[in-house]
């Protein structure tokens, strides 16, 4: 199941978010976010785009508390 990765980087030390495949290739890299709450609603935006592309019978982007979301 694909798992999204919060981490932080560049010059700025800012929070960045990817998605990656069961296989650990990158699907999705975001773009810099200043606090760790505004990456978080990057993911929630990435999770409902999903949902209104594919329909509601897909289940939903998986979550837990290891950073992985």
């Amino acid at each position: 199941m694909a798992k999204f990765e919060v981490y932080q980087s560049g010059k700025k030390n800012e929070f960045r978010f990817r998605l990656k495949a069961d296989n650990g290739q990158t699907i999705l890299s975001s773009e810099g976010y200043s606090s760790k709450a505004a990456c978080l609603n990057g993911i929630e935006s990435v999770r409902k785009m999903r949902q209104i592309q594919r329909g509601s019978q897909r289940a939903p982007l998986p979550r837990n508390s290891s950073g992985l979301l």
